[in-house]
């Protein structure tokens, strides 16, 4: 079994130890088998563009402080064209 992706981002990453996985979404802790299931979820809660969006805005709030700002501006602004 893959990880699965939303358009080029990972949803999931290894945790610091044991044989789990981290949702980059909500931060919960799942093992292999479960990855599908949860994504299912997060699919269901955001959509597709909408977790994409998500995730390209935390992984680049998580890279750097300098960014912060940036980030938050961009996510800001694709929420108000989805309006």
């Amino acid at each position: 079994m893959t990880v699965p992706h939303v358009g080029r981002y990972r949803l999931f990453q290894r945790a610091p130890t044991g044989p789990l996985w981290v949702c980059r979404v909500c931060r919960e802790s799942f093992r292999k088998e479960n990855l599908a299931r949860h994504h299912e979820t997060e699919y269901r809660h955001f959509g597709e563009v909408g977790l994409e969006t998500r995730l390209a805005y935390l992984l680049r709030v998580r890279r750097s402080r300098r960014n912060l700002r940036r980030a938050r501006w961009e996510y800001a602004v694709r929420k108000k064209e989805e309006r």
